[in-house]
């Protein structure tokens, strides 16, 4: 039997890449979406720090999603004009990063919390208490 958290304030803590289902443990030749802010700490659960990195090979959308998304999770208006759906896309992902709000952010998982400093990008640095990852 595989155990998968399903609320989203644990999901970094599953040990397989695909949200709570554990598809990538069961098919074949699929690919699972990883550049967003979960992707972004679970490539970085181990270290010392986690900062914000989306490395340019990682696929993000190629056309706009924001017509999909509700008016409370699309960023802050007019933040999108005369950028590209990468740049949109990684712009929306800074700014959730970034947030006072733990709402979508790496500070709405648990365990992780904001260590009070900003990289050279001026993106928020976090960490993950490693003691809290003891039964995990």
């Amino acid at each position: 039997m595989l155990f998968g958290f399903a609320e989203n304030e644990f999901l970094h803590l599953n040990t397989f890449q695909s949200c709570c289902n554990a598809a990538d443990q069961f098919l074949e030749n699929a690919n699972f979406f990883s550049s967003n802010i979960l992707g972004i700490i679970k490539r970085q659960l181990n270290a010392e720090k986690i900062t914000f990195h989306l490395p340019d090979n990682f696929w993000v959308p190629t056309n706009s999603v924001f017509s999909h998304l509700n008016s409370r999770s699309r960023g802050k208006e007019g933040s999108d004009t005369g950028s590209s759906p990468r740049e949109r896309w990684i712009k929306l992902l800074q700014d959730k990063w970034n947030s006072k709000s733990e709402r979508g952010g790496p500070s709405g998982f648990w365990g992780i919390s904001d260590l009070g400093e900003v990289d050279r990008h001026g993106n928020k640095i976090f960490s993950m208490d490693q003691k809290a990852m003891i039964d995990f």
